[in-house]
């Protein structure tokens, strides 16, 4: 079976982006998640910004929701553990309807998320997300409802339909850090989240591995629209600490 052919360059952009956040931090969690437009929204309407403006309003949103829960346990003398916000981003289209889709790794402080938790907790990392992408969207909260999707698939597995739902693996991990672990040492990319720490070279394999899966050039658009394929964090890295 062919391998698909990945983007070089923007593999090495996330090599780099990966390698500042080690440099930063101990260790670093890397968060997989797939954001999906409602089904109603026409395929004309979902973001005709040349500059891929729906998804910079979504990294913009969750930097200031992470800061504002960081400045809420700050206020309740909770222990506070500063975090950076690195990310990786591509633009898909599916094969059969043309839907587009974003695949995104986040890369954040292990100390201060070391797994997405779940939706149901308000102050999970898996809620802020939501509510990021429901703002990005300019959605209630409750219109998001499986528009966020976090991906435990394998690298260079094909789903059966590039349109179809995720399965109902594709969901946050509930439960505390030792659960994640043990959900993420079973199979590179078998878990919606990996833990890098700085030295590891098996854990930089696998999320090498990962990123292969969105740089490959498989189901991109190339139209001349303008509009990105690939984007990702800049500069060093504002520390997120409610201050």
């Amino acid at each position: 079976m062919n391998q698909p052919i990945h983007n070089a360059y923007w593999l090495s952009r996330f090599e780099s982006i990966l390698n500042s956040a080690l440099v930063q931090h101990r260790a670093v969690s890397l968060i997989r998640v797939d954001l999906r437009f409602p089904e109603y929204m026409p395929v004309t309407i979902m973001d005709p910004d040349p500059d891929s403006a729906v998804i910079s309003r979504f990294f913009a949103s969750l930097k200031a929701k992470i800061q504002a829960y960081q400045r809420h346990k700050r206020r309740a003398n909770k222990r506070v553990r500063a975090t950076t916000l690195r990310y990786f981003w591509c633009r898909e289209f599916g094969k059969e309807k043309g839907r587009k889709h974003y695949h995104v790794i986040l890369l954040l402080n292990k100390d201060t998320w070391c797994s997405p938790g779940d939706f149901t907790v308000p102050s999970s990392l898996a809620t802020l997300i939501k509510l990021a992408w429901c703002s990005a969207l300019h959605l209630e909260p409750w219109q998001g409802n499986g528009l966020v999707h976090f991906s435990r698939r394998t690298p260079f597995r094909k789903p059966t339909s590039s349109d179809a739902r995720p399965s109902s693996d594709d969901t946050p991990l509930s439960g505390g850090c030792s659960d994640t672990r043990k959900a993420s040492d079973k199979k590179s990319g078998g878990s919606a989240v990996l833990w890098v720490k700085r030295g590891d070279v098996e854990a930089m394999q696998k999320a090498m591995e990962r990123a292969c899966y969105l740089v490959k050039y498989e189901t991109k658009q190339h139209d001349g629209s303008g509009q990105r394929n690939y984007g990702c964090s800049r500069g060093p890295g504002r520390l997120l600490d409610g201050r």
